[in-house]
């Protein structure tokens, strides 16, 4: 067999499961029926809460690590996260809300940051709450 033809048929394959990966839920997502309520919908929105979650930055800024393909290509870029934080301060789940640049590494690295961090819970009325929170996430050359 011609060798073009494997390496077409395998890059067709490739980015037809990439096509499916996208439309099903992935590792930090669940699907919930229609029929149910929405667990997401327990979190407050940043602008109801009282007192915004907190991160330790200085640990933040330790685990975020610059993509080497844009760091060689010398790409900067910016990721807003959608944080979902629980009562106790813990990130339980998160979603790209915007990358710029796509497809230079910027998000997953943003995203592996903040995986599983915890930090101090978002407040209403002085009680610990759910809370969507959008973060904000800067990669520069120095």
């Amino acid at each position: 067999m011609n060798k073009m033809f494997i390496i077409t048929c395998i890059f067709i394959i490739g980015f037809t499961a990439n096509l499916l990966k996208a439309e099903t839920p992935g590792e930090s997502e669940t699907a919930i029926p229609d029929t149910q309520s929405n667990p997401l919908d327990d979190y407050t929105l940043m602008h109801q809460v009282s007192e915004m979650p907190r991160f330790n930055e200085q640990e933040l800024i330790a685990a975020i690590v610059y993509p080497s393909i844009a760091y060689r290509a010398r790409i900067e870029g910016r990721v807003v996260l959608e944080l979902y934080i629980d009562k106790t301060g813990t990130v339980q789940r998160i979603r790209i809300i915007y990358e710029e640049p796509k497809g230079h590494g910027f998000g997953e690295a943003a995203l592996k940051a903040f995986a599983g961090r915890q930090g101090t819970p978002a407040f209403l009325d002085g009680e610990p709450v759910n809370c969507r929170y959008r973060y904000p996430v800067d990669f520069r050359l120095r």
